[in-house]
């Protein structure tokens, strides 16, 4: 396939509006993308239409996703296809992979993991095409060949079994085998790039000493392995001892002073080196051995990225089995205790597993919680019950997660050789996660283990994440059908409220007039009707947020609204002795809106930077175009900025949240129903605040 091609991308989904925000973020990377809003054009479209991928959703009127995976395969072999669905299920899962699906992914989709994905289904395609194309010169080869027709036979055969292996460890002992025999080598070796990337290390050998095997490191550079690796060439040897170019110290005595060593290369990329020594008969190795090891050796590589590619998806199969088993616990579970259980049985089924404790951090920001807590050994379960846990300053004042990761690995190594004498070796701590949101920090452990792979730690922290969004949607769920219910009832009781309201509002007016000029009792109706008053601005305030109506929207420049509420808070900004700085000088464009939605937006958070500035200070509102991160729409932000008192860390994740308030006759509803202005126009609000320094709320509305 021509590298220089841009690769054509189909995306399937009865949804538009996910064709075309996965239709504008693939073109934004540069690929030719395509779309079917229905199952049936996706079916008339694929044979003819030259892609390269095809990204589906599995349900769907008509022709489901596997049936648009069967259909692509017909048409291209080597094509790949992603399943996407909002209903994973194992079986799904299992289906999709039968039937040589290279990716199943579940909604809503992370662009990022979306977009790694299609590399790699790419690259595997151009693998695919790659080997296909090799094996066809391969044939063509031996054609041409006559006298070599019974070597390349055997080369052919031996491929064939590589390429059939998926088990990384098997297929390098079967290639190491193969190609001494087909060669007629009596030993050999492959070397791999470490974790590192800068060591090779024997992943397969024949006719080595186990201790050589095990030990020997390889430097880029030394030695014959090393002189390949860095110059990416192949090398034939009549006599090693005398070659300048390899230093031989340190090298294992052989039976024969001649070698032939050969990189694996797939596509540009190095995978590792192929030597091997001591030939039949005493005999040194001739160019055409080490032409049919080249040979071999691209298959080879190719063999081994398929296996890295097969053991990536066995490990996402296994990771969507293990989410499906917790999702099921999860939909009968009630507290946080079952849920974080079946995480926790969920991980035993990865690794041999012990304790597992996850902390959360409480509202000072240095205090560590346990939420929850299982360990076989009592004697540190009872030594962390008992401990309060506290991050040191440095920790606390460091933004980045990791330091408190290590700080908590640290901490359980040192609690248990405290306890034990014993060193603890596995142990994993990793973040757990909510939309990129810190939800908290588990820590997963074997007293009786070597360190767990990197791999395991992955997969957990995965896992653990994952687990927690689902349980965050099903909560959010429920919370969300508590709300309605509530909603529609606080709906009802203010209706109701309204009316008795304005009966009393309407008795103190007569008696207003009856008592106009009477001292006592025309004090006390005049604090009677302010109460009232207020009252009446609650119900209202309660009634607006339980209105479940859209919004109806019209075209309007924003700078007028501006202006309007900055006038009616005149005499409250000149009575703070406020400055106020206007920053227009972008031309903002009309936006789509609820005139008087918006306006009441403007004058609660204008009103809410007045009161943090008793003492005077700078209120500064700005307006500009700003283009959001994995946003393809350009949106309007409106800044409202002030010098006042600022909010507390610890208040500052709370103050969107229903009935939240730090005023003390507030209702907690005031920057609630400003965030859900913003969320029914599309857009967001965002806030920045330092204590003592100020508070800046940015309003951001999609321009049309």
């Amino acid at each position: 396939m021509d590298e220089e091609r841009k690769n054509k991308i189909l995306i399937v989904d009865d949804e538009v509006r996910m064709c075309s925000s996965l239709k504008a973020l693939l073109l934004k990377e540069d690929y030719i993308v395509e779309t079917a809003c229905s199952s049936r054009e996706a079916m008339e479209i694929i044979p003819n239409g030259g892609f390269d991928l095809v990204i589906t959703d599995i349900k769907m009127p008509g022709h489901n996703g596997i049936d648009i995976l069967q259909r692509a395969k017909e048409s291209d072999q080597h094509i790949s296809v992603i399943l996407m669905t909002g209903f994973a299920s194992l079986e799904s899962a299992k289906a999709a992979i039968n039937k040589g699906a290279f990716d199943y992914l579940t909604k809503p989709l992370e662009f990022d993991d979306l977009l790694r994905s299609i590399k790699k289904g790419l690259a595997s395609r151009r693998a695919e095409i790659e080997k296909h194309h090799l094996l066809n010169l391969l044939s063509s080869s031996n054609k041409l060949l006559e006298e070599r027709v019974h070597q390349l036979n055997a080369l052919y055969k031996s491929a064939g079994v590589i390429s059939g292996t998926t088990n990384l460890d098997i297929l390098l002992n079967q290639i190491i085998n193969l190609v001494t025999g087909v060669v007629g080598a009596k030993s050999g070796s492959i070397t791999l790039f470490d974790e590192t990337g800068k060591f090779m290390k024997i992943s397969a050998a024949i006719g080595l000493e186990e201790d050589i095997v095990k030990n020997t490191r390889i430097k880029i550079g030394e030695g014959v392995a090393g002189y390949v690796a860095a110059h990416r060439e192949s090398v034939i040897i009549d006599n090693i001892a005398e070659d300048t170019r390899f230093n031989s110290e340190g090298r294992p005595r052989y039976e024969t002073a001649s070698a032939i060593s050969t990189p694996m290369i797939h596509r540009e990329n190095l995978l590792g080196v192929i030597n091997l020594n001591n030939k039949e008969g005493q005999e040194k190795f001739t160019a055409d051995d080490l032409h049919l090891l080249e040979t071999f050796a691209s298959h080879a590589a190719i063999a081994i990225v398929n296996a890295e590619l097969f053991e990536e998806n066995q490990i996402k199969l296994k990771e969507l089995t293990i989410l499906h088993r917790i999702a099921t616990r999860l939909s009968s579970s009630k507290t946080e205790s079952e849920v974080f259980l079946a995480l926790f049985q969920g991980i035993k089924s990865i690794v041999e597993a012990d304790f597992c404790y996850i902390f959360t951090l409480e509202d000072d920001n240095i205090s560590l919680k346990i939420t929850f807590a299982e360990d076989s050994n009592s004697e540190m379960s009872r030594a962390l019950e008992s401990i309060q846990l506290k991050l040191p300053d440095e920790v606390v004042n460091e933004d980045n997660i990791n330091e408190k990761i290590n700080w908590i690995n640290g901490f359980f190594k040192e609690l248990y050789h405290e306890k034990t004498g014993k060193q603890l070796e596995a142990v994993i701590v990793v973040p757990v996660s909510v939309e990129s949101s810190l939800s908290g920090i588990l820590a997963v452990g074997n007293y009786n283990e070597e360190p767990y792979l990197e791999t395991k730690e992955r997969l957990i922290s995965i896992i653990a994440s994952q687990t927690a969004s689902l349980y965050e949607r099903q909560r959010s769920v429920i919370n969300g059908s508590k709300l309605l219910t509530m909603g529609k009832m606080v709906s009802e009781l203010t209706h109701d409220l309204k009316k008795p309201l304005t009966n009393i509002r309407g008795t103190l007016q007569v008696l207003g007039t009856k008592w106009e000029n009477d001292g006592a009792p025309r004090e006390f109706l005049d604090s009677a009707m302010q109460e009232v008053d207020r009252l009446t601005y609650l119900v209202k305030e309660m009634l607006d947020f339980a209105d479940p109506g859209r919004y109806k929207r019209t075209e309007r420049d924003i700078i007028p609204m501006i202006e309007r509420s900055l006038a009616l808070l005149d005499v409250d900004i000149r009575k703070s002795n406020i400055q106020v700085i206007k920053d227009f000088t972008d031309n903002p464009p009309k936006i789509l809106i609820n005139e008087t939605e918006v306006f009441e937006t403007l004058i609660n958070l204008i009103l809410n930077a007045i009161e943090s500035m008793p003492d005077g200070g700078k209120l500064e509102i700005s307006i500009k175009r700003v283009k959001p991160e994995n946003n393809p729409t350009p949106h309007l932000r409106i800044g409202i900025s002030d010098e006042g008192c600022g909010i507390p860390r610890e208040k500052l994740n709370h103050i969107f949240e229903r009935y939240y308030t730090t005023k003390e006759n507030g209702t907690g509803l005031g920057l609630a129903l400003v965030e859900r202005v913003l969320r029914s126009h599309d857009g967001n609000i965002y806030v920045e605040s330092e204590l003592n320094q100020g508070t800046t709320f940015y309003l951001d509305f999609p321009i049309n």
